[in-house]
């Protein structure tokens, strides 16, 4: 592009998954024109934003600092909802449930606590006795008890990237899927170059949300990330009366710390089945596309002490499996920043399997630092460290 050439666009997303389609909505609402560019298919299961649900709560146990941007959150999760006409974000309530008295380890109680303290959120403690009362499909361990947080409850994940993606169309993105990039470039006029195999586009600004392929896209030291494989699975009720009260009774998303690690899981759904799966991170993965898809000897293990402690009502093996990646910041907190040596190239990255439910407000966050290099939510915590 000579120096004098117009870009063809104002902002180039890389990457629309969960975090690139909601930047792409909001900066195409903002009247800019954006050209997404994203390597797999619409909603697609080869990164991390697949699994058909995710959990959203606001009794943030990782930091209270988290809750303001779940605010916002929640506001966008139902805006999406009422744009696409119908929800997205169902309100089924979430459980949280640990050891009364924990010696060491992160005390997920105490953290659940601190922020609904902090940020005066509704949460209920309740005993071993009245968690069984309220959830009876629920086991609940000898000297185990529950937070219940009633205004939280899970995502469709497949569905609400759609959503954004249809969005973000109506507000006249470009979106193109199956296109891998190869390679992008800021020149010294302040514009970007990015080059797939169908060609080279230029833009004013450049928003990477690449996921699991981050490091490799941004190329710079200064972002320290590691990929893990994490495995999810589907079980269905047993043919017996506590089957029968899994697939009855109304059931909240739940977490459990136990001692062979968290696990967390979500209501019984017909023709799916109950999704619980281990928010452990697995082994490494130095190469995302080459990600093994089949659960591995071993990664069950978290799961199935899981149900065969506190789901009697289900049956002992999953019928259902997927892999999943966690993209892990050395501190578990997120990373929001400008790239360190392009001031016209702004990214989100390290979201350490809790990610998800800030999709909207992330998407919003990216669109403020693309179009102004700042942004008026509590993100100091997150920029790069």
């Amino acid at each position: 592009m000579t120096p004098s050439a117009k870009p063809q666009y104002d902002v180039i997303v890389l990457g629309v998954g969960a975090m690139g389609s909601s930047a792409c909505y909001h900066l195409a609402k903002a009247g800019k024109t954006v050209l997404g560019l994203e390597q797999y298919g619409v909603a697609h299961s080869l990164g991390s934003s697949h699994g058909k649900t995710r959990m959203v709560r606001k009794a943030y146990f990782e930091h209270p600092n988290y809750v303001p941007l779940l605010h916002r959150s929640y506001e966008l999760w139902d805006e999406l909802g009422a744009a696409v006409g119908r929800s997205l974000f169902h309100r089924s309530g979430v459980i949280v449930l640990g050891p009364e008295a924990k010696a060491e380890g992160v005390d997920v109680l105490a953290g659940v606590k601190a922020s609904a303290t902090e940020h005066n959120l509704p949460i209920e403690v309740l005993s071993r006795e009245e968690c069984h009362k309220r959830f009876p499909c629920i086991h609940v361990l000898e000297g185990y008890v529950g937070v219940y947080e009633a205004d939280a409850g899970y995502v469709e994940v497949e569905a609400a990237i759609t959503a954004y993606i249809d969005q973000a169309r109506k507000h006249g993105a470009d979106l193109r899927f199956e296109e891998r990039v190869l390679s992008w470039q800021s020149l010294p006029d302040g514009t970007v170059t990015v080059t797939t195999a169908h060609g080279i586009f230029t833009a004013s600004r450049l928003v990477v949300t690449a996921g699991a392929w981050s490091s490799s896209v941004l190329a710079t030291p200064s972002l320290q990330v590691q990929v893990h494989r994490v495995p999810l699975f589907w079980y269905e009720p047993a043919p017996t009366a506590e089957g029968q009260l899994i697939m009855t009774t109304t059931m909240p998303c739940f977490a459990i710390d136990l001692p062979t690690g968290f696990v967390y899981g979500f209501p019984y759904a017909k023709g799916e089945g109950m999704k619980i799966a281990p928010h452990v991170p697995g082994a490494t993965i130095d190469n995302p596309a080459a990600l093994h898809r089949e659960v591995l000897p071993g990664e069950v293990d978290p799961v199935r002490t899981c149900v065969n402690s506190c789901f009697p009502g289900l049956q002992e093996h999953p019928a259902t499996s997927a892999v999943c990646m966690y993209t892990m910041s050395k501190d578990g907190n997120f990373i929001i920043d400008t790239h360190p040596d392009y001031t016209n190239v702004v990214f989100a990255a390290g979201f350490s399997g809790h990610g998800y439910k800030f999709a909207p407000v992330i998407g919003e966050i990216l669109c403020d630092l693309a179009l102004s290099g700042t942004t008026a939510h509590p993100i100091e915590f997150l920029r790069l460290r």
